[in-house]
């Protein structure tokens, strides 16, 4: 576990972190369900920050997906937040959505696994578990409908599932055997 109190860092900067993705997420709603976007990047940080207790982690984390799904740039939040926060945010970020899926995923799973620093592969994880808690919930409530929210079949959203799953394993993810456990639920 990271320090136990990083006192370099203020209320302030979650703040501004969370002003500035709650701009840039405006008007954006969940896949499934039709949640205001920023719960998710909130519940992100919130996961992390139970376990780690570092301040670049979870400011990234409130940022995750304001390059992959909004107009801002890493430089923005390079210049803003800091070149490790934005390196962390590039790492789980798809920015070139125009290609298929399963390109944009092997992609994103070669960087993870090439790349990657520890506290980008977390911050991956803790996306993965809230997208799949998330899903897993609909799935309880409507079965395999909810795979036409996406654009892939459900096998193919499992087995990528799976292999960041192993990977996270090897990476020795805390939240490890929920992640299977939600996974099974969706089998």
């Amino acid at each position: 576990m990271d320090n136990l109190y990083d006192d370099t860092l203020s209320t302030k900067t979650y703040y501004d972190a969370i002003k500035f993705a709650a701009k840039a997420h405006q008007n954006q709603k969940r896949k499934i369900g039709g949640k205001p976007f920023i719960l998710h990047p909130i519940a992100v940080a919130g996961l992390l920050a139970d376990y780690y207790n570092n301040k670049n982690l979870i400011i990234a984390a409130i940022l995750h997906d304001v390059v992959e799904d909004t107009p801002v740039t890493l430089d923005e939040i390079s210049k803003k937040f800091g070149n490790v926060v934005a390196e962390i945010v590039s790492n789980v970020s798809e920015t070139n959505k125009s290609l298929p899926w399963q390109e944009r995923k092997q992609r994103y799973y070669n960087r993870l696994i090439s790349k990657a620093s520890i506290n980008s592969i977390r911050l991956s994880a803790a996306d993965k578990y809230h997208n799949l808690d998330d899903m897993t919930y609909w799935w309880k409530k409507q079965g395999d409908s909810i795979f036409a929210f996406f654009n892939a079949e459900k096998s193919e959203i499992i087995a990528n599932y799976e292999r960041l799953f192993k990977f996270y394993e090897e990476k020795r993810i805390p939240w490890i055997d929920k992640l299977w456990n939600m996974l099974t639920i969706i089998k």
